[in-house]
């Protein structure tokens, strides 16, 4: 960019030193009157841009005339103490020397130094994003919420440059007839040690070949790119055909990774039930869940691995029942999440979300009654020492208060919040991102984020608390979106999550449709809540 102006400059001090003496007896240098930075942005970036340009030999000695017009402006910009020093010692025409009191020193490395970051700092403040995005780099825009609360809010759409996560090495048939496919129900974590490798977990759903059953997978892909590409590692929990004919299937995955004195282990849940050859015949949008099978089957299966690849074997893993789990499907030894709660109307537990925080694992689900009715959001704990197996659930209490989802969607007839995720920023804010839904018409309006206080504590026992304001609000950070997705058939997009230390992607949401089946895809917003 500055091949050819930096040699001129140069020349031009030379020819500065010689007109000294000429400026010491009163006659003024023909410098032409400059022009004002603040009234033209891009005056500058005009400049390096003549770079480009096949007149060059025409605009040399003009360009050369303004950069040394615009150097004093902007470096009175960077550096305000040099703008009160007086025009005659310190002008484009004596750029190599600085007069202290009486005596003139020559700094040349210092100005040097002093040019070279003018320039930067110029360069950062005078070239716009249009520019950016003429060159190919095109960026999306958070949006402040109207209302002045600082909240991003964001419609995930292509045409708003929301941007569909592709996997190399998992292909997604589009073309099958059942319409039941694609990547949903995202999580997305990152490596807290090593390279901060990124990693994506999803429900992958499928229908069954032979057998016209609808079963659902949970693959797991990585990004080493900061999420520009992204690869597949592994089909974490499969759909297997059991004794009894059901097919298994897994939905609504999480994981969570631990950092012990450099050492990540990573822990990975999701919710089992049992579908019938066929699924539900009578109903196809809700073919998985098939009653009573789909209750009396539920559990969740929590694993434990030293890489996330190691998860489809691991190591270590625990089931943990409801309280609808009946012992056809599943040990009744094992924790039971209903039993824990002491809440005997739910009868599962869905939408799980994990975290860990120093030698403790918490577990977030929602609660569910038998007829399928989601209501609140329960947090659970339990310190990682010793064999899971052996773990001594507790349960901390609700995340939310009743009145919360109506803050959301206050028009809603039945507002609740489900597909919780968690994360966590450098600083340790815990941030909990959930889907805003009308229980009523099963709308689901997009997804919200809120800081979390804190999740409770374990030994002794404290609740979850959510950051509110002075009313006991809580203070919504982001309002994400998928407006177009909200006009029938449709529900409206499905779940969402955020990696809160990686900057380069923002929060992820599911664009689904329900016709014949539902399907869709997962798209990065590129936002971030604030």
């Amino acid at each position: 960019m500055l091949r050819w102006q930096l040699p001129s400059m140069q020349r031009t001090c030379s020819r500065n030193r010689k007109r000294r003496s000429s400026e010491k007896s009163g006659r003024k240098s023909a410098v032409p009157a400059s022009f004002p930075l603040s009234a033209r942005p891009g005056a500058f970036r005009g400049l390096t841009r003549l770079n480009a340009m096949d007149t060059k030999s025409n605009v040399e000695a003009d360009s050369n005339s303004a950069l040394r017009r615009n150097l004093r402006q902007v470096m009175a910009r960077a550096f305000p103490v040099l703008s009160r020093l007086k025009t005659r010692r310190f002008s484009p025409a004596r750029w190599g020397r600085i007069a202290i009191g009486s005596r003139e020193r020559t700094r040349p490395r210092l100005l040097l130094f002093l040019l070279a970051l003018s320039f930067a700092l110029a360069w950062c403040q005078y070239w716009p994003e249009d520019a950016l995005e003429a060159q190919g780099l095109a960026r999306r825009r958070a949006v402040t919420h109207p209302g002045g609360t600082g909240k991003t809010v964001y419609d995930c759409m292509p045409e708003t440059g929301c941007l569909q996560l592709s996997v190399s090495g998992d292909p997604v048939d589009t073309s099958v007839t059942s319409g039941f496919y694609g990547n949903l129900d995202p999580t997305m974590r990152r490596d807290p040690n090593g390279n901060h490798t990124l990693y994506f977990m999803y429900s992958f759903p499928l229908v069954v070949r032979g057998a016209n059953t609808p079963a659902i997978e949970i693959h797991l892909a990585s990004s080493s790119d900061h999420g520009a590409t992204w690869k597949f590692v592994t089909n974490v929990w499969p759909y297997v055909k059991q004794a009894n004919g059901n097919y298994s299937s897994h939905e609504v995955s999480n994981l969570a990774a631990q950092s012990v004195n450099g050492t990540t282990t990573w822990y990975a849940i999701s919710h089992y039930y049992e579908v019938p050859p066929g699924g539900s015949a009578a109903n196809p949008h809700n073919a998985l869940y098939v009653e009573p099978v789909f209750t009396e089957s539920t559990y969740y299966v929590l694993s434990r691995a030293d890489d996330p690849a190691q998860l489809a074997s691991p190591s270590d893993s625990q089931i943990l029942i409801c309280g609808g789990t009946t012992s056809a499907y599943a040990s009744l030894s094992s924790p039971n999440l209903t039993a824990i709660s002491g809440d005997s109307g739910a009868v599962t537990w869905r939408e799980p979300a994990l975290m860990v925080q120093g030698d403790i694992l918490y577990l977030v689900a929602q609660a569910a009654t038998a007829n399928g009715t989601f209501e609140y959001l329960g947090v659970f704990a339990a310190q990682t020492t010793g064999r899971m197996p052996a773990w001594n659930w507790k349960y901390l209490g609700k995340l939310f208060e009743p009145t919360d989802p109506a803050q959301a969607l206050p028009s809603a007839s039945r507002p609740v919040f489900t597909e919780i995720d968690l994360t966590q920023k450098a600083n340790g804010q815990i941030v909990a991102i959930m889907t805003a839904m009308d229980l009523t018409t099963q709308q689901k309006y997009g997804s919200r984020t809120a800081d979390v206080a804190t999740l409770g504590t374990y030994s002794p026992v404290t609740p979850p608390t959510m950051v509110r304001d002075a009313a006991g609000h809580l203070i919504f950070t982001g309002q994400f979106t998928a407006n177009d997705l909200n006009v029938p058939p449709n529900q409206g997009p499905g779940a969402s999550t955020y990696e809160a230390m990686e900057p380069d992607v923002g929060l992820l949401i599911a664009r689904r449709g329900i016709q014949p089946n539902v399907h869709g895809f997962t798209f990065d917003t590129g936002q971030h809540p604030q």
